[in-house]
């Protein structure tokens, strides 16, 4: 990949494309490999916004430049598939890094500061921090205030079968 990277200014790979604008051939796995690094870049696709669509105009204008810069895509693959492909990568790494730095931390108690300092060693604090705080700690504290109210409700209802069950003074 640093191949890539350190192409000479004006050096280009040029990638193919089938009828449906869609990169083929050995060139196109460089490109899908190339479009993952800077999924994972956070300094190129912030990981700071709860969606893609929230990213400025200037980072997606930026990734394509960056794209063109290194990839002669010959007009056939649109920017668009190349955002969105570049988008999927980001979500996919965004759940990878709350699977691996984040989520067992929080299931074994940690608090707050430390699951803050289990930063991934590619992604600027400030964004590490953003992941962690937004939303998902609180999310996963629904999620378990959910599911205690639902043991209780599944406590309460076996409770009252049990006494259902029981004769009653009537019946007697």
């Amino acid at each position: 990949m640093k191949d890539i990277w350190n192409l000479q200014p004006r050096t280009r790979i040029v990638v193919e494309a089938n009828q449906y604008g869609q990169p083929i051939g050995k060139e196109a796995s460089k490109l899908a490999e190339f479009l993952s690094t800077i999924a994972r870049t956070s300094s190129i696709c912030p990981l700071n916004t709860k969606h893609w669509k929230h990213l400025s105009k200037y980072v997606l204008e930026n990734i394509l430049r960056i794209v063109h810069e290194k990839f002669d895509l010959q007009g056939k693959v649109k920017d668009s598939d190349i955002l969105s492909h570049v988008g999927k990568l980001r979500k996919e790494f965004k759940s990878t890094l709350k699977t691996r730095y984040y989520k067992e931390m929080v299931q074994e108690g940690r608090p707050i500061e430390e699951i803050y300092e289990n930063n991934p060693p590619s992604v600027h604090d400030d964004q590490w921090k953003w992941l962690v705080s937004d939303g998902e700690h609180h999310k996963l504290w629904h999620i378990q205030k959910r599911r205690k109210n639902l043991e209780q409700r599944c406590v309460m209802h076996i409770l009252l079968v049990v006494q259902d069950m029981q004769p009653s003074m009537h019946s007697l």
